[in-house]
């Protein structure tokens, strides 16, 4: 419940703010087309507010620019993820399964945005803690209580406490744009490392607008997650370029019966990751052995393959719901794969200052 309150009030003192971008992300297995229930990643939910007014002058220091920048832009966020194992009535270990765990944290955010070379850098610092301390355990009691679902009982033996902090840093470039803009492919390539997980991953978005034609995924920071309009761009950060930017020119050429047409379109996100380690699994690094359960590291699979899919849904010129899929293989030996959905919510607060 405190948990509750506090993502309640970020969202209402954030909106109230007159500039920015504001995004509900939500994962939860219920989500999911198939195999619906609680197991392994159960739930997750953050908060992220992106703000040009932002500028967090000592994380330039360790978040690094982009070439041929024309915009950057900070951000934060609040989230929390929660893991369980596959039958949540059972209270006593069950071997071979997923061990109880949850990561509450703070996430600090740098998008360095290039038009011109169809290239962005995001790189994120996420302080928080693992165990009891992340209240996993009485968000999802207190949830299941709510709606008379199953008691979850196996929290007492949830990996134990410990400080969490993590750098993440990803690059994307753009590999295809077709030249009727209603296709193109983003390559990405993305790395962890901390006391929480540490890992190299890599992949590929495609995104497909039989309706429309798609805005270029660099002409705004924010068209990483919204379908960005040339009325509703959401604010740029500082150093943006405002006559010379080739996404502001793309839109310029693009009739204005294809803008009115509904921004609708779709995506698949394949990509492959490498996994060194994952606290959420072989407990934290300050007390691993002081855990009930963990999953050993012969046991952890050192990679395994995801595939995202969904739909981005506009509504108006403010608002996206964005609603996909996910499909995990194995984390770690003897687990089967795993799917769930997941749904955002994105409100734009102020028109670009790029648009005409």
């Amino acid at each position: 419940m405190k948990l509750i309150l506090i993502l309640l009030l970020f969202f209402l003192t954030q909106v109230a703010y007159p500039q920015g971008h504001f995004r509900l992300y939500v994962e939860n297995d219920v989500f999911a087309w198939k195999e619906k229930g609680d197991r392994y990643y159960t739930n997750g939910i953050k908060l992220e507010w992106i703000n040009p007014k932002y500028h967090i002058r000592f994380l330039d220091k360790i978040f690094p620019d982009v070439k041929e920048l024309t915009s950057e832009t900070y951000g934060w966020a609040l989230g929390q993820n929660i893991y369980t194992s596959s039958d949540i009535t059972v209270s006593d270990i069950i071997p071979g399964d997923r061990p109880y765990a949850g990561w509450l944290y703070i996430n600090l955010k740098k998008f360095s945005n290039s038009t011109t070379a169809r290239r962005r850098i995001s790189s994120d610092l996420s302080l928080g803690v693992i165990g009891p301390a992340a209240l996993a355990c009485p968000v999802q009691k207190g949830f299941h209580q709510l709606i008379n679902s199953d008691r979850p009982e196996g929290w007492s033996h949830q990996i134990k406490n410990n400080p969490g902090i993590n750098y993440s840093i990803e690059l994307e470039q753009e590999l295809y744009d077709s030249d009727n803009k209603h296709m193109d492919m983003i390559w990405f390539t993305n790395v962890e490392v901390g006391t929480v997980f540490d890992n190299f991953g890599m992949g590929t978005l495609v995104r497909l607008a039989p309706f429309r034609v798609l805005d270029s995924y660099f002409e705004s920071t924010f068209s990483k997650h919204t379908t960005i309009r040339k009325m509703r761009e959401g604010v740029e950060g500082k150093h943006q370029k405002e006559n010379d930017s080739i996404g502001y020119l793309m839109s310029e050429q693009i009739p204005m019966k294809e803008k009115k047409k509904a921004g609708i379109y779709f995506f698949v996100k394949p990509s492959v990751r490498f996994v060194a380690y994952n606290a959420l699994l072989q407990g934290g690094i300050f007390n691993g052995s002081g855990n009930d359960y963990t999953i050993s590291p012969n046991e952890l699979e050192r990679m395994y393959l995801n595939f995202d899919m969904g739909v981005v849904i506009p509504l108006g010129y403010r608002w996206d719901v964005v609603y996909g899929q996910t499909f995990r293989t194995t984390e770690f030996r003897g687990a089967p794969v795993h799917y769930w959905g997941f749904i955002n919510i994105i409100y734009n607060s102020k028109t670009s200052r790029q648009s005409r």
